[in-house]
């Protein structure tokens, strides 16, 4: 089974399965005009104040608007949330969220959990599959030496976050075919986690909300388990419990069930953030961060690069995304270098970041060939890069070249981007490998 440019599943003989053909036509088509037109489509919102690393931040107060859609219709409070202040008058709604920390539950029950009140969240709908004979083996493999709701909980999210590979799809698939299929995107993580989890009597909803990714609010599908108390469980990241970088907005038993939230906000909503409380860097006052001549440092990220001879860094950061773009001397925007610095869960992997931006440079141009893709290590801190091409948006008959290096160093992820026409591209290719070894992590 592979996936062509257009995020298609097909097996072997070429042929896309049926049940793809079935869910995948008009949703796409419909997607795609909403992604082009407005980034709001996918509830994705650049923020209004700087927070380089959100997994350094112990509290968070967001302000919520929106139009069309009751108060009551959203589920804004949970185990992390908490409203500190809401209006709604005349279909005009206003909220006030304060989002705190990981949470612990206070006690542990064993598994399985049975009662009416759970009886929705334990049952088969769209998409989720807990009676399917393979789920319910699987599962049971995975929670055989689990005693409590949060061990079967905590080994789920493991298992799928190593065997489950972020795979920008364009349809959604059931709990049963990511098993098989072993790709998705978030909605693909839930399910399969909510097939999982119910096959052996966890009650687990289906939320919906935004998460906090390298920067912006993105649009972000995750679940909730019943394990004493509900908890948030991220299985894209390996995540029991949250972070602050989650901001739930709705749950329900079924993926669908969600979506009239959805839906209903993508053309109001407004995110702004009130407060955050941050955590000290380990290097604040021993470092300041900024250009100075030849070279960046970052306090946040505790790092320091040097550009090559001739080369400047020029600040193209926003309150949202930490971007310093390289200017290389007669060039101007012929070759493109950036460094992207962001915060991520410790269980996100470089190479998990190289495939969705793969996969949404395949969905833009279509035509694309990968020229290398593998692991590598930059200044020993474990990484992943790739090297690609592509016919010009510009100028028809050329080929353009990128090359990508994306690596961590605890909670931070680095990326260092070359794109240029071929021969530009293999030009410079020296001062780029030159500004990766430059990479020194601060002490």
């Amino acid at each position: 089974m592979v996936y062509d440019t257009d995020g298609l599943l097909r097996e072997a003989d070429g042929q896309v399965p049926r049940f793809h053909l079935e869910r995948c036509a008009a949703d796409k088509a419909r997607d795609i005009q909403h992604l082009k037109a407005d980034g709001r489509y996918a509830l994705m919102f650049p923020l209004d104040k700087s927070i380089p690393d959100p997994y350094l931040v112990k509290g968070l107060t967001v302000r919520l608007k929106w139009d069309g859609v009751p108060l009551a219709k959203l589920n804004l409070e949970d185990s992390r949330q908490h409203v500190v202040s809401h209006s709604e008058k005349d279909g005009h709604c206003e909220a006030i969220v304060k989002i705190g920390p990981r949470v612990v539950p206070s006690s542990q029950p064993a598994y399985p959990i049975s009662g009416p009140q759970f009886a929705p969240y334990l049952a088969e709908t769209d998409y989720i599959m807990p009676h399917d004979a393979r789920v319910a083996e699987t599962a049971r493999k995975i929670t055989k030496d689990s005693k409590t709701a949060l061990a079967a909980v905590e080994a789920l999210s493991k298992w799928i976050s190593e065997n489950v590979h972020a795979s920008l799809i364009a349809e959604t698939l059931t709990g049963a075919e990511v098993l098989a299929y072993r790709k998705g995107k978030c909605s693909e993580y839930a399910i399969v986690f909510a097939s999982l989890a119910r096959s052996v009597g966890i009650p687990t909803r289906i939320v919906l909300g935004m998460r906090m990714i390298g920067g912006p609010y993105c649009g972000h599908m995750w679940n909730e388990a019943y394990v004493g108390e509900w908890i948030p469980v991220d299985t894209a990241v390996n995540e029991v419990g949250g972070s602050c970088a989650l901001l739930k907005l709705t749950h329900s038993d079924s993926v669908m069930g969600t979506q009239e939230v959805r839906w209903g906000l993508t053309d109001s909503l407004e995110v702004a953030v009130v407060q955050a409380e941050t955590r000290p860097s380990p290097l604040e006052g021993r470092y300041t961060t900024g250009v100075e001549g030849q070279v960046y440092t970052n306090a946040d990220h505790s790092c320091r690069f040097t550009a090559p001879a001739g080369w400047k860094f020029k600040d193209a950061s926003k309150p949202s995304i930490t971007m310093l773009r390289l200017v290389v001397p007669g060039e101007g925007q012929k070759v493109q270098v950036h460094i992207v610095l962001f915060g991520v869960p410790e269980t996100l992997t470089p190479k998990s970041i190289i495939d969705s931006r793969l996969g949404m440079a395949k969905a833009r141009s279509g035509e694309l060939t990968v020229v290398s893709d593998k692991p590598c290590e930059v200044n020993g801190d474990p990484g992943h890069s790739i090297q690609y091409r592509r016919p010009s948006a510009k100028n028809k008959g050329e080929t353009n070249k990128t090359t990508e290096v994306v690596w961590r160093h605890g909670a931070s992820m680095f990326l260092l981007t070359m794109i240029a026409e071929e021969s530009l591209h293999e030009k410079y290719a020296k001062a780029y490998a030159d500004l990766l070894a430059s990479y020194e992590h601060l002490k």
